[in-house]
């Protein structure tokens, strides 16, 4: 037997492992890609509930929260007590121009910090960088909790308050008047009585993507793929032999 048919009639070992560690990573990502459109799904059953669900309490929300309940996407009313307290502006993207969100502090209960995002600030559409944020504070809000995010984001002083990159600890610690903040909520406004001049409020997206089926069905395409051309390989050595 010469070298080249020892070889052809060797099992391929290492291309086999190689394959099949692709083939599970390709696999793993198509089941991702499912638990994420469950997810997915979830979320905008939640999203399309709002259109017809009654405002909570606000104390009734966060003592739900208290036990364990996920209370993001809840429409809730609350009072806020700001005054004496700093605001900021927001940094977002709305079809494809910059704008500014309105934030301020709208009250402190059992240690969650809850902030007012007030909306869209008209005036400062397209602007990179405001340089000062007057609002009234907020009296009264109605509208969506979402979660804080942990990351930290980019703080810049501004004449009235802070300009913030995201909606994270970091406005609740400001503009809270705290250092310490561990738990903080966005209250985003769907309407404010009385209504601030210049904001237009903007409490959901538009448009929330859902491709997760479409991304799972490529990944285990591409893992049949792979265990099509493995096998191919394979059946053509053992023909070899």
């Amino acid at each position: 037997m010469t070298t080249s048919e020892g070889r052809r009639g060797r099992f391929p070992t290492v291309l086999t492992l190689a394959a099949a560690i692709a083939l599970a990573i390709l696999v793993g990502l198509g089941v991702w890609q499912l638990q994420r459109l469950r997810w997915k799904r979830e979320l905008l059953a939640r999203i399309e509930a709002l259109k017809t669900a009654p405002a909570r309490p606000l104390e009734d929300a966060l003592a739900a929260a208290r036990t364990g309940q996920d209370v993001e996407w809840t429409r809730v009313a609350a009072d806020c007590f700001a005054e004496g307290h700093p605001q900021g502006l927001l940094y977002g993207l709305q079809e494809a121009k910059v704008v500014w969100r309105a934030l301020a502090f709208c009250r402190e209960v059992d240690g969650a910090v809850v902030i007012a995002d007030r909306g869209v600030v008209v005036a400062d559409t397209g602007q990179m960088a405001p340089a000062a944020v007057v609002q009234p504070p907020p009296r009264r809000v109605t509208g969506i909790l979402r979660r804080a995010g942990h990351g930290a984001a980019d703080v810049t002083p501004i004449t009235g308050g802070y300009r913030f990159s995201a909606r994270d600890l970091s406005p609740a610690q400001r503009l809270g008047q705290r250092g310490n903040v561990v738990w903080a909520l966005y209250l985003v406004a769907e309407r404010e009585v009385p209504a601030p001049t210049g904001v237009t409020p903007a409490p959901l997206p538009e448009a929330i993507p859902n491709r997760h089926l479409e991304y799972a069905l490529t990944w285990f395409g591409l893992a049949a793929a792979l265990s099509g051309v493995y096998l191919a390989m394979l059946l053509r050595r053992l023909r070899d032999r």
